[in-house]
């Protein structure tokens, strides 16, 4: 009866032994495995934001010649300004340091005179022939331009940095966050046909409304 019991014991004792060695060699498996497995996921998510990339830069790029040739109309041909507009594309805004509240409305509010100022500077220096009308519109087409180029580029920046570190959590942050960059992509790009071709957008749609409503009738100033 004891050499049963004997038997016994050691069968389980051999199952332990089965199973640590088991557990052993999956924990050697998954170190092993584990880094190569992330490399792959970084690839993987990598590929479907340059899809994202592809549809950024096509909506920059038509956004780019839809300002081009809709500034070439107003005065200078675009061969002559090409250059100085791509240049100008590249321009952004640096807020002010918020970290001492004290005059950051200030600060604030004289950097967006100074850039209202460069923006009317530059179309009326692109658009020489160009209505003060006109040229507020030709104004928010450059400026719809400018996001839709800065947002590829933005773009383009981590996922190169994505590639260069093979970082799986900045790949799969990209990943995540593609479909609304598609679509405020797309938002630029649509803002930009819309501009260039004088369509009323936001608050100018109520004025235009109303006057397609009182054709024939009085008007009076309030």
């Amino acid at each position: 009866m004891w050499w049963v019991i004997l038997a016994g014991g050691l069968g389980g004792f051999e199952n332990v032994l089965m199973w640590v060695a088991i557990l052993f060699l999956f924990s050697i498996l998954s170190l092993l495995f584990t880094p190569q497995l992330i490399s792959i996921q970084a690839r993987l998510g990598i590929r479907e934001a340059a899809k994202i990339l592809r549809n950024l830069k096509e909506w920059a790029d038509e956004s780019r010649r839809i300002s081009l040739n809709t500034l070439s109309k107003y005065g200078r041909p675009k061969r002559d300004f090409e250059k100085q507009f791509d240049s100008f594309l590249e321009f952004f805004t640096i807020e002010p340091v918020s970290d001492d509240p004290v005059g950051v409305i200030q600060r604030l509010d004289h950097l967006l005179d100074v850039r209202k100022k460069r923006f009317e500077g530059m179309i009326s220096s692109l658009a020489p022939k160009a209505d003060p009308e006109t040229s507020a519109s030709l104004e928010m087409v450059a400026e719809a331009a400018m996001a839709s180029n800065f947002l590829y580029r933005l773009v383009r920046h981590y996922i190169l940095l994505a590639e260069k570190t093979k970082s799986y959590q900045l790949a799969m942050l990209i990943q995540m966050q593609a479909p609304l960059l598609k679509e405020y992509g797309k938002a630029y790009f649509e803002a930009t046909k819309v501009f260039a071709e004088n369509k009323p957008i936001g608050d100018g749609a109520g004025p235009l409304v109303v006057a397609k409503l009182g054709q024939g009738s009085k008007w009076k100033e309030g």
